[in-house]
């Protein structure tokens, strides 16, 4: 009798031991299954967002290398601005003084003896007047074009900074999420395992 209640008593004392403890490893193993899954599908979006991010590193590449085309032409278009600036000096002033050639050369005309001489030197101010004109024009074209590239220029130099700068980030928490949950799968692992 004394081996029976012995017997009782010992099964009273580790039955409960083992339920608990079968209870505590069904828990683990179903956050160890939740686990991993979480982790699989994390590691999905890493893939994903890994060949995005290739992606963009490789447009961001070839970003910088137009940045640097545009700013080598930037730089021969100031150069060739230095040029442009006198031309423009010298054909302003040539402007200014062939239209006041021109109106006397009208009133000439106008008293002249010979009608078509005077004409013909009308109409050669009236071509240098026009010329000037056109040129005039094409240099503050040019100088408007250059400060539209220089700003343009400015703003992708802006955009590639702030792409840069939002791209890593986004990498790094998400291998830090994939880590830590690793890491909580390889603990969980080992207390079944202890279990």
């Amino acid at each position: 009798m004394k081996k029976l209640i012995i017997f009782f008593l010992l099964t009273a004392l580790i039955l409960p031991i083992f339920f608990v403890r079968a209870d505590e490893i069904e828990d683990i193993t179903k956050e160890l299954e939740t686990l991993k899954k979480d982790l699989s599908s994390k590691e999905a979006n890493y893939q994903e967002l890994t060949t995005r991010l290739n992606q963009i590193k490789n447009q961001v590449s070839q970003l910088e290398i137009e940045i640097v085309e545009k700013e080598n032409q930037v730089k021969k278009g100031e150069q060739a601005l230095a040029y442009q600036k006198n031309l423009l000096n010298e054909r302003s002033k040539s402007y200014y003084k062939n239209i006041q050639q021109s109106s006397l050369t009208l009133l000439s005309m106008l008293v002249a003896d010979n009608l078509s001489d005077s004409f013909c030197k009308f109409s050669y101010q009236r071509s240098l007047v026009n010329e000037d004109k056109n040129t005039i024009i094409k240099v503050v074209l040019y100088i408007k074009n250059l400060e539209e590239i220089k700003a343009s220029l400015t703003t992708e130099k802006n955009q590639l900074t702030y792409v840069k700068q939002e791209v890593d980030p986004q990498s790094k928490v998400l291998s830090s999420q994939i880590s830590q949950t690793r890491s909580k799968i390889a603990q969980l692992s080992t207390r079944q395992q202890q279990l």
